[in-house]
């Protein structure tokens, strides 16, 4: 698929994880692994695919494409979340995020520390 293809699925899956979120307020999502995740390089790991959605539907993207969807995913909620508690906070607008598809490293790393992952399919 040509880049801008994948722009609009992650930010369509964007959409869709924060749709759910807004619905539940709490995270209800699945991130499956193709293979086993534990002790994979983030090299290893751009080899994979990873199935992201929820309960009832969902779609493959690299690590990369991931990565982006839950920084930004986790980047606005925990906006939302400080307008809730800081009434001040609620003047400031909300970007929207950045996407870049090829994060850094160490944004991957802190990333992936954050996502809870199901077994792999």
């Amino acid at each position: 698929m040509i880049v801008q293809d994948r722009l609009i699925a992650v930010k369509n899956q964007i959409g869709y994880l924060l749709k759910i979120y807004s619905r539940k307020r709490q995270f209800d999502y699945v991130v499956r692994p193709s293979l086993p995740i534990e002790g994979r390089s983030i090299q290893e790991l751009r080899e994979l695919k990873f199935w992201v959605g929820s309960a009832e539907a969902g779609y493959n993207f690299n690590l990369d494409e991931t990565i982006v969807i839950f920084r930004a995913v986790f980047d606005i909620v925990a906006h939302v979340e400080s307008i809730r508690h800081t009434p001040a906070a609620s003047t400031e607008p909300l970007q929207e995020p950045m996407i870049d598809l090829e994060p850094p490293d160490e944004v991957i790393q802190r990333t992936l520390k954050e996502i809870v992952f199901s077994p792999p399919a």
